[in-house]
């Protein structure tokens, strides 16, 4: 018996279905179709986009159509507010160079090793193999890196240290603790043990971002169709070399959102459920590759 699929779960499902196969919607897609091969693309940042708002993926325009909202989105969670910001951020992610390299020493060192309890920072007081991408993301975070340099004191530089594996700390806890929940989804949504402990990168988190945030931009105007396509296919090219299928493809994104972001995806649930379950799901009708 599932722990997560109830009446509620059920009445939001049964939305998203019901949504997807409209009149209206149907509708909505025909004013500006986009080929198979573009809906392929679209469908890559799935999950965002069907949490925030249950869109089409035969359409680059999104059905949600309140363009202050979107704008207000991208400034939130983004820091975008003009294209000079939005370029840069669709390229690294684009490139699996936002979270990714974080987050897959974390998966790697501890989820693929069985360690999802909390760690004390003075494990992490001495360089742990496996962890060096981690350390750096997390020295950037909270350091200008080109001032710190081989002539600053030493007690100066054990500060800096100390500090960096305190945060590194919190937030492979932070990630960790999701993430037993976040297995647990899967799980319940049919995955396996070995096929949780066997993804080759969590760079789909990075991947699928890059395809939603794009469409996030051409609504606000910060880009355009053409170059929203252009992020994506460089997305989606380097997604089918890491990935054989949607199912790997969506493990590996909510792995990497528990395991970089903290959260456990159980307010997503249903949106989850409708993509792996339902027929009319782009991950049905929509080609990997």
């Amino acid at each position: 018996m599932s722990k997560y699929y109830g009446f509620f779960t059920k009445v939001l499902v049964n939305q998203l279905v019901k949504k997807h196969s409209s009149k209206k919607m149907q509708n909505d897609d025909a004013k500006n179709p986009a080929t198979a091969e573009q809906q392929r693309l679209l469908a890559f940042g799935a999950v965002l986009l069907t949490q925030n708002s249950g869109e089409s993926f035969r359409t680059i325009s999104l059905h949600y159509d309140f363009k202050e909202d979107i704008d207000a989105l991208l400034s939130k969670f983004w820091d975008i507010e003009k294209r000079d910001d939005a370029l840069p951020i669709l390229d690294y992610l684009s490139n699996a160079e936002g979270h990714t390299p974080f987050v897959d020493d974390v998966y790697n060192t501890f989820v693929k090793n069985g360690r999802l309890d909390p760690i004390h920072p003075e494990e992490l007081l001495n360089p742990v193999k496996g962890l060096e991408n981690a350390y750096r993301a997390t020295l950037e975070r909270i350091y200008d890196v080109t001032k710190i340099t081989n002539d600053l004191p030493e007690e100066v530089m054990r500060e800096i240290h100390a500090t960096v594996v305190t945060n590194l700390a919190a937030r492979i806890n932070s990630g960790l603790t999701a993430y037993k929940t976040t297995k647990e989804i899967l799980l319940d949504l049919g995955f396996t043990e070995g096929e949780l402990l066997a993804l080759p990168s969590t760079a789909s988190w990075d991947l699928g971002r890059a395809c939603s945030v794009a469409r996030y931009c051409v609504k606000s105007g910060y880009i355009q169709e053409d170059e929203a396509y252009a992020f994506m296919q460089r997305a989606a090219d380097k997604a089918v070399t890491l990935y054989k299928n949607w199912r790997e493809f969506f493990a590996a994104y909510l792995t990497g959102r528990a395991l970089g972001y903290g959260n456990d995806s159980k307010d997503m649930y249903a949106d989850c459920y409708w993509l792996i379950k339902e027929e009319n799901s782009p991950y049905q009708w929509v080609p990997f590759k």
